[in-house]
């Protein structure tokens, strides 16, 4: 796996990938897909070492109805590398079960 940890997250790296597949791994090498759905930013904002930073957050839903607990996971994606991220299981839908990341 690619470590991009250093590299801080913006919502703008995410808003050109949605539509796209990422993974979530857990457990022993397992993983399960998801389609990312959604950027949504909110709030003003703030510096930080002379940069801004905008609050954002990510959806992303999945096609299968199993679904991982709130917790740490490394999320995976061909562009962004791999990152070990913070995910909420927002809601089972029709589809299958929708999660959310936030970056505040």
């Amino acid at each position: 796996m690619t470590d991009t940890t250093d590299t801080p997250l913006r919502h703008t790296d995410f808003e050109p990938l949605v539509g796209e597949m990422f993974h979530i791994h857990y457990g022993s090498g397992e993983q399960i897909p998801v389609t990312l759905s959604g950027v949504v930013t909110w709030g003003l904002g703030y510096q930080r070492d002379g940069q801004h930073y905008q609050p954002f957050t990510l959806t992303f839903q999945s096609s299968i109805r199993q679904h991982l607990p709130q917790g740490m996971f490394i999320v995976s994606h061909g562009t962004l590398g791999d990152r070990e991220l913070f995910i909420v299981p927002h809601a089972p839908n029709a589809v299958g079960v929708e999660y959310e990341i936030i970056f505040s």
